[in-house]
Protein backbone atom coordinates (compact mmCIF):
# COMPACT_ATOMS: atom_id res chain seq x y z
CA UNK A 1 0.00 0.00 0.00
CA UNK A 2 1.37 2.97 -0.97
CA UNK A 3 1.38 6.32 1.02
CA UNK A 4 -0.25 9.57 -0.65
CA UNK A 5 -0.16 13.22 0.88
CA UNK A 6 -3.45 14.00 1.96
CA UNK A 7 -2.10 17.47 1.68
CA UNK A 8 -1.61 17.35 -1.85
CA UNK A 9 -5.04 16.10 -2.25
CA UNK A 10 -6.88 18.30 -0.39
CA UNK A 11 -5.00 21.42 -2.11
CA UNK A 12 -5.85 20.23 -5.16
CA UNK A 13 -9.75 20.10 -4.78
CA UNK A 14 -9.87 23.08 -3.09
CA UNK A 15 -8.18 25.22 -5.68
CA UNK A 16 -10.75 23.44 -8.54
CA UNK A 17 -13.80 24.51 -6.23
CA UNK A 18 -12.14 28.34 -6.31
CA UNK A 19 -11.80 28.01 -9.85
CA UNK A 20 -15.63 27.32 -10.48
CA UNK A 21 -16.79 29.56 -7.92
CA UNK A 22 -14.40 32.53 -9.43
CA UNK A 23 -15.49 31.92 -12.86
CA UNK A 24 -19.19 31.45 -11.35
CA UNK A 25 -18.88 35.42 -10.23
CA UNK A 26 -17.20 36.47 -13.24
CA UNK A 27 -20.34 35.10 -14.93
CA UNK A 28 -22.54 36.42 -12.62
CA UNK A 29 -21.18 39.89 -12.30
CA UNK A 30 -21.39 39.96 -16.27
CA UNK A 31 -25.22 38.96 -16.46
CA UNK A 32 -25.65 41.98 -13.80
CA UNK A 33 -23.84 44.57 -16.41
CA UNK A 34 -25.83 43.18 -19.35
CA UNK A 35 -29.39 43.39 -17.29
CA UNK A 36 -28.58 46.93 -15.85
CA UNK A 37 -27.60 48.03 -19.77
CA UNK A 38 -30.60 46.36 -21.20
CA UNK A 39 -32.41 48.01 -18.12
CA UNK A 40 -31.38 51.90 -19.44
CA UNK A 41 -31.42 51.00 -22.72
CA UNK A 42 -35.08 49.21 -23.09
CA UNK A 43 -37.11 50.85 -21.07
CA UNK A 44 -36.49 54.50 -22.21
CA UNK A 45 -36.04 52.91 -25.90
CA UNK A 46 -39.37 51.33 -26.13
CA UNK A 47 -41.26 55.08 -24.55
CA UNK A 48 -39.60 56.49 -26.87
CA UNK A 49 -40.67 54.36 -30.16
CA UNK A 50 -44.22 54.16 -28.41
CA UNK A 51 -44.32 58.31 -28.54
CA UNK A 52 -43.02 58.61 -31.86
CA UNK A 53 -45.57 56.47 -33.56
CA UNK A 54 -47.58 58.89 -32.25
CA UNK A 55 -45.78 61.60 -33.46
CA UNK A 56 -46.13 60.50 -36.30
CA UNK A 57 -50.13 59.64 -36.46
CA UNK A 58 -50.41 63.46 -35.43
CA UNK A 59 -48.38 64.66 -38.03
CA UNK A 60 -50.00 62.72 -40.66
CA UNK A 61 -53.17 64.02 -39.10
CA UNK A 62 -52.01 67.77 -39.35
CA UNK A 63 -50.81 66.85 -42.93
CA UNK A 64 -53.90 66.72 -44.05
CA UNK A 65 -55.02 69.52 -42.74
CA UNK A 66 -52.75 71.64 -44.12
CA UNK A 67 -53.81 70.11 -47.26
CA UNK A 68 -57.18 70.88 -46.90
CA UNK A 69 -56.19 74.47 -45.49
CA UNK A 70 -58.50 75.06 -42.62
CA UNK A 71 -56.90 76.17 -39.77
CA UNK A 72 -59.33 75.44 -37.15
CA UNK A 73 -57.74 71.75 -38.09
CA UNK A 74 -54.31 72.90 -38.28
CA UNK A 75 -54.25 74.70 -34.41
CA UNK A 76 -55.47 71.78 -32.68
CA UNK A 77 -53.16 69.06 -34.88
CA UNK A 78 -50.22 71.22 -34.08
CA UNK A 79 -50.48 71.20 -30.71
CA UNK A 80 -50.93 67.88 -30.52
CA UNK A 81 -48.01 67.50 -32.27
CA UNK A 82 -45.88 69.54 -30.19
CA UNK A 83 -47.62 68.53 -26.70
CA UNK A 84 -46.07 64.46 -28.16
CA UNK A 85 -42.84 65.97 -28.76
CA UNK A 86 -42.63 67.38 -25.39
CA UNK A 87 -43.85 64.30 -23.67
CA UNK A 88 -41.06 62.67 -25.63
CA UNK A 89 -38.29 64.39 -23.89
CA UNK A 90 -38.99 62.60 -20.53
CA UNK A 91 -37.67 59.25 -22.08
CA UNK A 92 -34.67 60.89 -24.09
CA UNK A 93 -33.35 62.33 -20.61
CA UNK A 94 -33.16 59.29 -19.29
CA UNK A 95 -30.97 58.44 -21.79
CA UNK A 96 -28.69 61.26 -21.33
CA UNK A 97 -25.91 58.77 -20.47
CA UNK A 98 -25.56 57.88 -24.34
CA UNK A 99 -24.19 61.88 -25.12
CA UNK A 100 -20.54 60.67 -23.15
CA UNK A 101 -20.30 57.39 -25.30
CA UNK A 102 -17.77 58.51 -28.57
CA UNK A 103 -20.03 57.06 -31.74
CA UNK A 104 -23.17 57.33 -30.48
CA UNK A 105 -23.16 60.77 -28.85
CA UNK A 106 -23.20 62.67 -31.75
CA UNK A 107 -26.54 60.73 -32.42
CA UNK A 108 -28.38 61.25 -29.61
CA UNK A 109 -27.77 65.30 -29.75
CA UNK A 110 -28.67 65.11 -33.09
CA UNK A 111 -32.10 63.60 -32.17
CA UNK A 112 -32.08 65.90 -28.53
CA UNK A 113 -31.44 68.89 -31.32
CA UNK A 114 -34.03 67.58 -34.08
CA UNK A 115 -36.91 67.40 -31.09
CA UNK A 116 -35.88 70.64 -29.94
CA UNK A 117 -36.15 72.19 -33.55
CA UNK A 118 -39.53 70.77 -33.80
CA UNK A 119 -40.84 72.07 -30.56
CA UNK A 120 -39.36 75.29 -31.77
CA UNK A 121 -41.02 75.17 -35.44
CA UNK A 122 -44.82 74.54 -34.08
CA UNK A 123 -44.21 76.77 -31.33
CA UNK A 124 -43.45 79.79 -34.61
CA UNK A 125 -46.69 77.53 -36.54
CA UNK A 126 -48.96 78.42 -33.35
CA UNK A 127 -47.84 82.64 -33.79
CA UNK A 128 -48.88 82.87 -37.36
CA UNK A 129 -52.18 80.42 -36.81
CA UNK A 130 -53.14 83.18 -33.86
CA UNK A 131 -51.50 86.59 -36.45
CA UNK A 132 -53.56 85.56 -39.79
CA UNK A 133 -56.64 83.86 -37.95
CA UNK A 134 -58.79 86.81 -37.64
CA UNK A 135 -58.70 86.83 -41.51
CA UNK A 136 -59.23 83.32 -42.06
CA UNK A 137 -62.39 84.15 -44.27
CA UNK A 138 -60.62 86.53 -46.46
CA UNK A 139 -57.31 83.97 -46.61
CA UNK A 140 -59.38 81.03 -47.77
CA UNK A 141 -58.66 79.07 -44.92
CA UNK A 142 -62.32 77.27 -43.86
CA UNK A 143 -61.34 74.08 -45.45
CA UNK A 144 -64.58 74.15 -47.73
Amino acid sequence: MSLKNLGDIFYSTKLRSSRHSLSRKIIARILVIIFVIFLALGFPSFRIYQESKNIKNEARLLSDALKQQNIDNIKNHSQNVKRSLIQINTPLNLLFWLGFVPFVGGYYQDIRNLNEAGILLLSALEKVIIKIEPFKDELGLTGQ
